[in-house]
């Protein structure tokens, strides 16, 4: 993932996903911040814009919308991984 000249902040970032899921905010659970954690996502993709004439052809919304509907519609895959793996 490049990025698209986005720069988001953790819990806006969060807030979309619920959103996107239909669910409340209510689901957040603040817990304390680990050290050096991230406060936001900004990807330059200027030298791919430069060097490979890249352009994000996919705005941050959409994208996690079709993320988060391809994680719904294809819970077999992702549920195995999880019986695997408890701590997921």
């Amino acid at each position: 993932c490049l990025g698209g000249g986005n720069e988001l902040v953790n819990i806006d970032i969060t807030k979309k996903i619920l959103k996107l899921m239909d669910k409340g905010e209510e689901m957040i659970e603040y817990v304390e911040d680990r050290k050096g954690h991230d406060w936001r996502y900004a990807i330059d993709y200027t030298k791919a814009r430069k060097e490979l004439g890249w352009e994000p052809k996919v705005d941050f919304t959409a994208g996690l919308k079709k993320t988060i509907d391809w994680y719904k519609n294809n819970t077999n895959w992702w549920r195995k991984l999880k019986v695997k793996n408890k701590k997921l």
